[in-house]
């Protein structure tokens, strides 16, 4: 079993489609919210609690299904996928926290309590950078439960063709390099450097960057091995 966690605006959405045109109906899309401490999240794990033998879901997950994709936990299937190997993409922390500002910004029509919290506080892009679980945000995903040396798979959204190559090699897969929700690419550092907040969005990510560059040690790693 692959457990593949997507962390908002890392490239998730375009190797969702690949990931499903691979595996297609063995792939299980777990995309019932983007925040890992909400509601859903916190009643799916309180059902794991209540419901330790859960033999039928075991049976349906590890038989059914070749690969979990979407935004959850790293430990949300802990207890009902044995032997799993977990697959993550990184990205610059400065690069990925003003992307998912200002795609949070322009969304009108999806239901997104981090959109709201904008909107409703008027929050600047500096006061977002500044809220704690965005500092800490891929701690919140992945390594507060796996250490990057433990992950199977870690691939970096600026060398996106080369994780895939490096995906295909580790698990003996033919995913396509697609490039989706990709926009017109976007200098934010520039753009932070106009605003004159460079220096403390960066101070703000300084916990994501450490594991950044974690994961990018990982990624030459496997890349060597590999590649």
């Amino acid at each position: 079993m692959i457990v593949s966690i997507h962390i908002p605006k890392t490239a998730g959405t375009s190797l969702r489609c690949a990931l499903s045109k691979e595996f297609g109906q063995q792939l299980l899309l777990d995309y019932g919210r983007n925040n890992p401490d909400s509601t859903l999240e916190l009643k799916f794990r309180k059902f794991l609690i209540q419901h330790p033998n859960l033999s039928f879901n075991k049976s349906i997950i590890n038989y059914q299904y070749r690969i979990i994709h979407g935004h959850f936990k790293a430990d949300k299937y802990k207890q009902i996928t044995s032997h799993a190997k977990y697959t993550v993409f990184f990205r610059d922390p400065i690069s990925r926290v003003v992307s998912h500002y200002f795609y949070l910004k322009k969304q009108k029509d999806k239901i997104l309590p981090l959109r709201d919290m904008i909107r409703d506080n008027q929050l600047s892009l500096k006061e977002f950078c500044q809220l704690e679980f965005i500092k800490n945000y891929y701690q919140r995903f992945v390594t507060k439960f796996i250490e990057i040396e433990d992950l199977s798979f870690v691939g970096l959204t600026e060398y996106y063709e080369e994780s895939i190559r490096l995906f295909n090699r580790i698990f003996h897969t033919n995913l396509e390099v697609l490039f989706l929700n990709q926009g017109v690419v976007k200098d934010y550092d520039s753009i932070i450097n106009h605003m004159g907040i460079y220096s403390e969005i960066k101070e703000s990510q300084k916990e994501n960057q450490l594991i950044y560059d974690q994961a990018r040690i990982k990624f030459d790693r496997l890349r060597q091995e590999y590649l």
